[in-house]
């Protein structure tokens, strides 16, 4: 059975709202910014691959998802949206990630909660309505 990467935004969820239960603090924020960010790469990138998205193995998946999203045809606002978003996120994580000092760690665990949303939300938005198997 596969991942579901939505996964990751719930768990994101969870840290933002209750960073003193596993704790500290800021680590719980500095982590909600990373599984939320994940979780919308993955999810775009599950996307793509269902479009036909073939990444390269001499590229990562996190240049080439976004690059996919801006450059694929047809292009539209919601496609570029999408690749801007994820470039977003992946600066906020690699700030969580490796930065000493992380201005304001509850506001971008938000920010990037909201983001990561935010690019499912315009996934959903492409893929159109459900489709009735009866």
């Amino acid at each position: 059975m596969s991942f579901e990467w939505i996964g990751f935004l719930k768990l994101a969820e969870g840290l933002y709202c209750t960073p003193d239960s596993p704790g500290p603090q800021e680590a719980a924020f500095r982590s909600a910014v990373s599984r939320a960010y994940y979780a919308a790469l993955h999810c775009a990138a599950d996307f793509a691959y269902r479009e036909g998205f073939r990444p390269s193995e001499f590229k990562s998946i996190h240049e080439q998802t976004p690059t996919y999203f801006r450059d694929c045809k047809p292009q539209n606002k919601t496609r570029q949206q999408i690749a801007t978003q994820l470039n977003r996120l992946r600066g906020r994580r690699v700030k969580a990630g490796y930065d000493d000092v992380l201005e304001k760690p509850a506001t971008q665990a938000d920010a990037a909660i909201e983001t990561a949303k935010s690019v499912l939300g315009n996934l959903e938005s492409l893929a159109g309505p459900p489709s009735s198997n009866r």
